[in-house]
């Protein structure tokens, strides 16, 4: 006999002294470890949908009665007829793999119960050695005396492995099904015990026919049990499977939030426990939000190829993050869009006239459009001459996008005044202290263009955006609270007074005036964003529930894309439009905020002769008081009795 099979022939020795229970080794092995069961974590959005996971084994742990007995069937008919007779091990099995063994001079076989296995998933590798196989018997005798024969067939089909990332029964239902564990019928579950048997090459996905035929054996094996019958058999090897289409391994739904979440999370939890904790994240994400954001956009980029795109929806009333896209196929480019800075042009113009209401100024308050030149900057509107020629009041100039008058108001209180406006509203990109910053050359991005914007219909108060609502344990221990920072940034009135001026940007005579075209039975408002050379095109605005913005471009600046009334002001109303989305008829007034009929020629209280007249908001006491002394003559023939 060679030293390697003497080697086995000790090994073996030993192996039937451990059966017999011989004290001396008893003391000697290692007790059995506590069962520790990987488990992903689950990301659910606000509503307790899940929309993504994060593991290095997908498994979701689940109890033996929320599994199908099916199930329960089919495997110990594939894997462990005599699974509730035997004591763990199988003495004739073991004795057979001992003889394989030995003629072979090393380990090519093993006897295999569901015990046996269940051992080797929790607790050892698949190395073939004696000094393992030793072990293994062992640790089996010690897991027949400790759990029952339920629990034992619980950590089984909890820890085994079923293909394609699959551990455990729940996770293979899901995967191959779109199902839970517990609504598997015979059919599936013949089909998930067949793969047992080799999971990365026979399962649903890798081999179908190899699967189905596994599953005919698995089906009979039922049958010579008599826990099915030969006609159940039949009508489930011949019924027709509705097997999952394979899905990508990041969400479809939301990829470019969940990688927020992810980074988020990695900074509150330890990478082993995220990885394997079995934690659920609470998230601020709605499901059917972000699918609408998702269909429009979609739809709309097919018009345009290479057209890049961010899109991010926050709840006026919580600043929570209800849905957000960073591009347009996170599968191509992974790069969130949403935290990228890019000039923001005309959109960026309500807080410059925030910082003109907080200096005393009002909706009526005129101002000229004129050919102007500060030291060598001369702002320009769009088109020709290149200015309206003529007075406008502040309200109208939000409308029309004017160029000239936001310059003018901030060289009268300085660019150094307007950075410090754009802190109050969350922004944190570096802003340069120059005129052309009423313009929106500064860059920022539509992270914090939606922030900034939701203090306009948030009564004032700024609300850093939010994603997490709290990351608890499997048994719902809280580990981490979203608490999101928030501050009053501007005041209810005047807040309200920007809003109701944005209300007229969508109007006829305003720059995203093609948004009734689309808009219907809400009150919406919001500002149109436009860079050199159409380089950006913007859309950020509000209904009385959401605030969204919208930003179209190319990732190589040089190329122009479009004006933010034609391009981003459309897919924003397409969005906003949707029934998820749909807000009130009108926002909330604050109490002391009342409407005047004002001329827009004259700024002034509009009287019966005035054409160009719109109802302004104004704080209480500070509307306009005088009737327009522009058209004070009204003929005579207006008059009642003539």
């Amino acid at each position: 006999m060679t030293r390697s099979k003497w080697r086995l022939a000790v090994m073996v020795i030993l192996f039937l002294f451990l059966l017999s229970g011989c004290k001396p080794l008893n003391q000697w092995l290692p007790r059995l470890p506590q069962p520790q069961l990987p488990a992903a974590t689950l990301i659910t959005d606000h509503k307790g949908r899940v929309i993504g996971q994060i593991y290095e084994q997908k498994r979701y742990p689940v109890k033996l009665k929320d599994i199908s007995p099916y199930v329960l069937q089919a495997v110990i008919a594939a894997e462990d007829r005599d699974f509730y007779l035997h004591q763990g091990l199988d003495p004739a099995g073991i004795i057979r793999a001992i003889w394989h063994n030995l003629r072979a001079g090393r380990i090519v076989e093993g006897g295999s119960t569901i015990s046996q296995q269940t051992v080797k998933n929790l607790f050892l590798s698949q190395e073939r050695t004696w000094k393992r196989k030793l072990l293994e018997a062992w640790w089996v005798i010690q897991l027949e005396q400790q759990y029952t024969k339920d629990e034992i067939l619980e950590l089984y089909l909890n820890s085994v492995y079923f293909g394609e990332g699959a551990y455990g029964i729940e996770a293979a239902a899901q995967t191959y099904f779109g199902k839970r564990a517990k609504d598997l019928n015979l059919a599936e579950s013949a089909l998930l015990a067949a793969t047992l048997k080799a999971p990365s090459r026979v399962n649903p996905w890798a081999n179908l026919e190899a699967t189905k035929k596994r599953q005919r054996y698995v089906l009979q094996q039922m049958v010579e049990m008599k826990v099915i019958t030969p006609e159940q058999a039949r009508q489930a090897e011949e019924q027709p499977l509705q097997i999952r289409k394979k899905q990508r391994a990041v969400s479809s739904l939301a990829p470019y939030f969940l990688d927020l979440v992810k980074q988020q999370a990695e900074k509150q939890v330890d990478q082993e426990t995220l990885l394997a904790g079995g934690l659920k994240i609470e998230t601020t994400l709605d499901a059917e939000i972000q699918q609408v954001v998702n269909d429009r956009v979609q739809t709309y980029l097919q018009k345009y190829p290479g057209l890049q795109v961010a899109v991010i929806v926050l709840e006026n009333d919580s600043g929570a993050v209800r849905a957000l896209t960073g591009g347009r196929d996170w599968w191509q480019s992974s790069y969130n869009r949403v935290l990228a800075r890019r000039q923001p042009g005309s959109a960026f113009k309500p807080f410059l006239y925030a910082l003109a209401l907080e200096q005393g100024m009002q909706a009526n308050s005129l101002y000229k459009c004129e050919p102007v030149n500060f030291q060598g900057y001369q702002p320009q509107d769009y088109g020709r001459p290149g200015y309206h020629g003529r007075e406008l009041t502040m309200a109208e100039a939000v409308w029309v996008s004017d160029n000239i008058i936001p310059v003018k108001i901030l060289a009268q209180y300085g660019p150094e005044q307007l950075v410090k406006e754009a802190k109050k509203f969350g922004f944190t990109s570096p802003l340069p202290p120059v005129l052309s910053l009423a313009l929106g050359s500064g860059e920022v991005t539509p992270w914090e263009m939606a922030a900034a914007y939701r203090v306009f219909p948030g009564k004032g108060q700024y609300i850093e955006p939010w994603y997490i609502s709290r990351i608890v344990t499997g048994t719902g221990t809280n580990l981490w609270q979203g608490q999101p920072r928030r501050w009053q940034a501007l005041g209810p009135e005047l807040a309200f007074q920007l809003l109701d001026m944005m209300r007229g940007v969508t109007g006829p005579q305003g720059t995203a005036a093609r948004i009734s075209q689309i808009i219907r039975n809400q009150a919406v408002a919001g500002k149109t964003g436009t860079t050199q050379e159409n380089r950006d095109a913007w859309f950020a605005g509000f209904n009385s529930k959401y605030t969204v913005v919208v930003w179209l471009g190319y990732d190589l600046k040089g190329k122009g894309v479009g004006t933010g009334g034609k391009m981003a002001a459309p897919l924003w109303a397409e969005i906003v439009n949707s029934p998820a989305l749909r807000g009130e008829m009108e926002f909330n007034v604050p109490g002391n905020i009342v409407k005047e009929k004002v001329c827009l020629d004259s700024g002034q209280k509009a009287g019966p002769a005035c054409e160009r007249t719109a109802e302004l908001a104004f704080e209480q006491g500070k509307e306009p008081q005088e009737y327009c002394a522009l058209h004070w003559f009204v003929p005579f023939i207006n008059l009642p009795g003539f």
